[in-house]
């Protein structure tokens, strides 16, 4: 067994990697800057256990995101005035359009824990969505709560309300 060495920059957008102290995996630092990631990011979001966009598969995302629909999650709700373009792209007739829109539209109406859990907030899964959300009850509460009240909420370390405490500044 020959131990590989990390690349000291990411090979998609060349931000470094970074690997934070006590952590085992390695990361881009480029966030949402890095094509990769936001890929990644999108597609959390879209999947069955958070907004449960149905038809927003991987080679859609992908698709729109290099065509420029899809920069990020926000623009999910902004496909509907581009239905035009949707058409023309293959594989995207009239009810295929339809439908995506349905879905995106139908994702509006989920409940608390699962839009945090499709925030893909790292150290937030399902279980820690679900304090959040019992804890909080809105999204204004979590998002004008102070690291001493984000980090009570059970399951919740200095870390990962840290994380939360800087999302809610953006």
């Amino acid at each position: 067994y020959k131990r590989q060495r990390l690349p000291s920059v990411c090979p998609v957008c060349q931000s470094p990697v970074v690997q934070p102290e006590g952590e085992a995996a390695a990361r881009c630092s480029g966030g949402l800057y890095c094509p990769a990631q936001r890929i990644e990011a999108i597609r959390h979001f879209v999947a069955r256990k958070a907004m449960d966009i149905d038809g927003l598969g991987d080679r859609w995302v992908e698709g729109l995101l290099s065509i420029g629909l899809l920069n990020n999650v926000a623009d999910l709700y902004h496909l509907h005035e581009h239905r035009e373009q949707l058409l023309t792209l293959e594989k995207m007739g009239e009810k295929s359009v339809q439908n995506l829109l349905d879905a995106i539209e139908a994702s509006k109406q989920t409940t608390l824990s699962r839009l945090i859990y499709a925030l893909g907030i790292r150290g937030v899964g399902e279980n820690t969505s679900r304090q959040f959300a019992d804890t909080f009850q809105t999204l204004d509460a979590i998002k004008t709560a102070d690291l001493d009240t984000l980090q009570k909420t059970p399951d919740v370390g200095q870390i990962t309300a840290e994380w939360i405490y800087d999302l809610s500044l953006i």
